[in-house]
């Protein structure tokens, strides 16, 4: 998956492939470069990846969320290549009627089927910011329901993937954080919208 905006380096399929079958991996993940643009220029950079080229089970994977990697390399489909065949057979799809979080949902769908995942060190996609209209940057007035759907799925992934107490804890956090500012965004959102009199 590659959005219309963003780039991919040339020897992303190359090394992806190569990673898969060396490893006998389900699935390959790179990292990211998130570039933020204005004025028809990069004017920032921030690169997103793993500390080193390893293989993981699921349950390590998301054991290591925020150790190894930060979680921005999972939530996303770029900068992965899939076997056809999981996606297919597991019938994973985007999930329909939220406006955001789809995309973690499908990678959490996939994981689901994974025994196996091979992440490089190697950052092969450029993740563009600066279109306000994106997704990444428009409001969601049902971020509370949209984060209970998503951590939701993540949480029974975790939890069939036999993750340890110390790791669901760790997540327990971050849910509690995203809660705490999504109640946030919504309270400042309404505070700068004109109100109808």
């Amino acid at each position: 998956f590659v959005d219309s905006d963003d780039t991919i380096d040339e020897g992303f399929l190359e090394a992806a492939v190569s990673g898969i079958r060396e490893s006998g991996a389900d699935l390959y993940i790179s990292g990211l470069h998130m570039e933020t643009w204005s004025g028809g220029r990069i004017v920032s950079t921030v690169r997103y990846g793993n500390c080193c080229t390893k293989v993981y089970s699921v349950r390590e994977l998301l054991e290591k969320r925020d150790m190894d990697y930060p979680q921005i390399c999972i939530c996303g489909p770029c900068c992965k290549l899939y076997k056809k065949s999981i996606v297919d057979e597991n019938r994973v799809q985007f999930p329909a009627g939220i406006a955001s979080g789809e995309d973690t949902c499908f990678v959490l769908g996939v994981l689901e089927h994974c025994s196996t995942v091979y992440f490089s060190e190697s950052c092969f996609y450029h993740y563009r910011r600066g279109n306000e209209e994106s997704l990444f940057s428009r409001f969601h007035a049902d971020t509370y329901e949209i984060t209970k759907i998503v951590y939701g799925k993540m949480r029974r992934v975790m939890e069939n993937s036999g993750c340890s107490e110390s790791a669901m804890d760790a997540f327990e956090e971050l849910y509690f954080d995203n809660m705490v500012g999504g109640i946030h965004e919504y309270y400042r959102f309404c505070h700068r919208t004109p109100r109808k009199t």
